[in-house]
């Protein structure tokens, strides 16, 4: 019964999404300093402003994601670059669309 009335409970905490400037300093954090990546300061701000609507938890899977893909190039190509952020950005933006598509079923 307790566990019921936790779940219940918690069930209805709102967490607001970070905003531009904090998911600028949760995106910068979440990328390993040996991790190579090509990325100019324009480039951040493109994925930050990408990414409106995104929890940390939804940056980590766009970094997880993109440096995937570049490990899957060899030599200098193995580094993150913008596109591999991007094409990120749009598979999870996908998937958010469809588990929202799902839950209203």
């Amino acid at each position: 019964m307790i566990l019921h009335l936790f779940v219940v409970y918690i069930g209805h905490i709102k967490f607001t999404l970070p905003n531009s400037e904090n998911r600028n300093k949760l995106f910068k954090s979440m990328i390993p300093n040996k991790l190579p990546i090509k990325l100019s300061e324009k480039d951040f701000q493109s994925i930050i402003d990408l990414t409106e609507g995104f929890s940390g938890g939804d940056l980590l899977n766009v970094v997880i994601y993109a440096s995937s893909q570049a490990v899957e190039r060899d030599g200098e190509n193995c580094q993150v670059c913008i596109n591999d952020f991007v094409d990120a950005i749009s598979l999870i933006k996908i998937a958010k669309k469809e588990i929202g598509i799902n839950n209203k079923k």
